[in-house]
C-alpha cells in the first residue's frame, strides 16, 4: 500500500477542524464504533539486512479528512487524559496479529510504542487481564518507552515493569539522546534491556558514543543497542563505526501491511 507523502499528512491534518472532534473520533475507534485505526509494522535489520523483527506504528485514516499525522491523534488523547485507552487498544491488536502470525510460523519479535499511562498502578489489572488473553511467545514483546517518561512513583513503575519482565518482555528505551549528553541515572532501577538511539543520530551524522557508553555504564554492558531513522546507505554505515548490529529506516524498508508480511515471511 503507498501512503501519503508527508507534507499530505500535514496538510490533511491541519484541515481537521479541532481537538474535540479528534477526541470523539478516539473514542469511536477504541469502543469499537468505527474502524479506522489501523497498524503498520516496520521492519528492524541486523547489518547484513536481514529482518530480526518489527516496529508495530499506529495509523489513523480519517473518512473525511484522509490519512492524519499520529503525533496529533496522540497529543489529542495525553491532553484528553485518555492516551490509556488508546494504548490499550494499541497493545491488543499487537498480540492478536502476533498470534496469528505464530500460528503461521512468523516467530520474530515486535515492539510497541507505549507511554507512562502504562506503568501506573491503575492501570495494572488492566495490562495484566490484556496480557493474560494471549497465549504467545512474550519473549517476542517489547514495549517501548522514552527518556521522558514522568516517573511519579518510580516504585510502583517498577512493580508493573517487573511484572511485565517476569512475562519475559523486554523494555527498550526509545528515543535515546534525544538531548545532548542526557543523564539516565533517573532511570538506572528500571529494568531496561534495549535502547535505540534517538534518528538525530544517523540524520546529523553525529557521534552516538557519549550516549551508548552511558547507557552501558547505567544499564550494563550486555544491552541491546538500535539505530533508528536510517535513510541512506552511509547512515547505516556511519552507524556500525560504533559497533551498532541493528538498523529500522526507510532506507531499508518502510512500514508494511500485515498481510505483506505474511508473504514475505511464509
Amino acid at each position: 500500500m503507498r501512503t501519503q507523502e508527508p507534507c499530505q499528512l500535514e496538510e490533511n491534518t491541519r484541515k481537521f477542524p479541532c481537538d474535540t472532534l479528534i477526541y470523539k473520533e478516539i473514542i469511536r475507534e477504541i469502543t469499537g464504533q468505527s474502524n479506522n485505526f489501523y497498524l503498520r509494522y516496520q521492519a528492524k535489520f541486523s547489518e547484513n539486512k536481514k529482518i530480526i523483527g518489527f516496529e508495530a506504528l499506529l495509523r489513523w485514516k480519517c473518512e473525511k479528512y484522509g490519512e492524519i499525522i499520529p503525533e496529533k491523534l496522540i497529543g489529542v488523547a495525553e491532553n484528553s487524559n485518555i492516551i490509556n485507552m488508546l494504548d490499550f487498544w494499541v497493545i491488543r491488536n499487537v498480540l492478536k496479529q502476533k498470534k496469528k502470525w505464530e500460528s503461521i510460523g512468523v516467530n520474530l519479535p515486535i515492539s510497541i510504542n507505549t507511554t507512562a499511562s502504562i506503568y501506573d498502578e491503575n492501570n495494572y489489572s488492566i495490562i495484566k487481564k490484556i496480557i493474560s488473553d494471549f497465549n504467545i511467545n512474550y519473549s517476542q514483546i517489547e514495549f517501548e518507552i522514552t527518556e521522558r517518561i514522568p516517573l511519579k512513583d518510580i516504585s510502583k513503575t517498577i512493580k508493573v515493569m517487573n511484572f511485565l519482565t517476569e512475562k519475559n518482555i523486554k523494555i527498550i528505551l526509545d528515543d535515546c539522546g534525544i538531548k545532548e549528553h542526557i543523564d539516565l541515572n533517573h532511570l538506572r532501577l528500571l529494568p531496561i534491556s534495549g535502547i535505540k538511539l534517538d534518528k538525530s543520530f544517523a540524520f546529523e551524522m553525529k557521534s552516538p558514543e557519549y550516549t551508548i557508553e552511558h547507557a552501558k555504564d547505567i544499564f550494563g554492558n550486555s544491552i541491546a543497542i538500535f539505530a533508528e531513522g536510517i535513510e541512506k546507505i552511509e547512515e547505516m554505515n556511519f552507524m556500525k563505526k560504533f559497533g551498532i548490529e541493528m538498523f529500522q529506516g526507510n532506507f531499508l524498508g518502510k512500514p508494511m501491511r500485515s498481510e505483506t508480511i505474511n508473504i514475505l515471511l511464509r
